[in-house]
C-alpha cells in the first residue's frame, strides 16, 4: 500500500501543525519547543528537550503528546520534594507517593507498575531495574514483544510506590 502524500490542507483540518525550525540556531530553538510543551502540560523543569538532544546533524523532529484528562482510581496518599535522576543529572522534584495493591512485574531488567484510572483506563509505569541503566538503553530494546512479555507477567502484589508528580 503507497501512503497518501499529506498536504497542509488535511493537517490543518485534523489539527496537526507542522512548523519549520532552524537547526542553526538550537537554543531558540529548544526554548521554543520547551515553552510549547509547557503550555500543552504545564511547567517542566527542567525541560523535556535539552540542548544536546537537538544537533547540528538533525534533520527531523518528532513530538507527539497525547492528554489523558482521569483521575487515579487509588489517590496517591501524599507528596513530598525528593531528588529525581534525570539524564542531565540529579533534580529536586515533588515526589507523589502511593502504598497499595497494584498489578506489578518484573521482566529482563524492567519493573512495571499498572496505575489504574477511571473510566476504565490506566497507565502502565515502566522502570529499569537497575539504576546504572539510561533510558536510552530501555528505550531502544522495548517493542511489541516486550510489552506484551510485561502485560503477561502482570501480577496484583503490595507495592510502594514513589514517582514525580505530572500535572
Amino acid at each position: 500500500m503507497i501512503p497518501a502524500i499529506t498536504t497542509s490542507k488535511s493537517l490543518e483540518n485534523s489539527g496537526i501543525t507542522l512548523e519549520t525550525i532552524d537547526f542553526e540556531s538550537l537554543r531558540h530553538e529548544n526554548d521554543s519547543i520547551n515553552t510549547w510543551i509547557d503550555h500543552l502540560i504545564g511547567d517542566t523543569d527542567p525541560p523535556l528537550l535539552s540542548t544536546t538532544e537537538v544537533t547540528l546533524n538533525s534533520c527531523f523532529l518528532l513530538w507527539s503528546a497525547i492528554w489523558v484528562r482521569a483521575r487515579w482510581r487509588e489517590p496517591f496518599d501524599w507528596t513530598t520534594q525528593q531528588i529525581f535522576h534525570y539524564a542531565n543529572g540529579d533534580h529536586l522534584v515533588d515526589m507523589m507517593f502511593v502504598e497499595n495493591r497494584f498489578e506489578h512485574a518484573e521482566v529482563d531488567g524492567l519493573s512495571a507498575v499498572n496505575l489504574p484510572l477511571d473510566a476504565d483506563l490506566s497507565m502502565l509505569v515502566i522502570v529499569p531495574t537497575r539504576k546504572s541503566d539510561q533510558l536510552s538503553t530501555v528505550i531502544a530494546r522495548f517493542d511489541h514483544t516486550m510489552y506484551l512479555k510485561i502485560v503477561r507477567a502482570l501480577k496484583e502484589k503490595h507495592v510502594v510506590l514513589r514517582m514525580p508528580k505530572f500535572a
